[in-house]
């Protein structure tokens, strides 16, 4: 359950996590309605820090829209990589866990992240077996932690 900080202390609710800013933008024409606008995606991510205040080198780990689409996943990747600098990240998506809930797709990748920064770990992306050539993981500085990691230890933590 969402609500403003100062009402889930007044109400003694358990908080676990603070979303400092969202941000929300349209990003024009594109070739396909269901073709995102990279450029339009990173400004919105730049946009979000800056008016939050918060230093975008300080981030880890992203949680991605992550469709698996030949088309959008690329375009993400690339606005992603572009909007953090190029710096170490990690990247996932609920949706390798529990496929795509349309509407609902942001608060479960909401609920994900305040889980996962809950418990300190981050969780592998089950049925991601190897990264399309498209996406220039290695390049970007990205890593995904996929399944193929069976006999890792199973988490990985979020610490620096």
């Amino acid at each position: 359950m969402l609500k403003p900080l100062p009402k889930a202390l007044a109400d003694h609710d358990p908080v676990r996590v603070i979303i400092r800013e969202t941000a929300l933008n349209q990003d024009g024409k594109t070739p396909a309605i269901t073709a995102p606008n990279d450029v339009a995606q990173e400004k919105l991510i730049r946009d979000c820090y800056d008016k939050a205040g918060i230093d975008i080198s300080q981030t880890l780990y992203v949680e991605a829209h992550g469709t698996g689409t030949p088309t959008g996943d690329p375009l993400e990747v690339s606005a992603i990589s572009r909007a953090f600098q190029g710096q170490p990240l990690h990247i996932g998506s609920i949706k390798s866990s529990i496929g795509h809930v349309e509407a609902a797709s942001g608060l479960a990748g909401i609920i994900k992240i305040a889980l996962s920064l809950e418990k300190g770990v981050m969780p592998p992306n089950p049925r991601f077996l190897r990264p399309s050539k498209k996406l220039m993981l290695e390049k970007k500085n990205i890593k995904v932690r996929s399944s193929i990691y069976a006999n890792a230890p199973p988490l990985l933590a979020l610490q620096g």
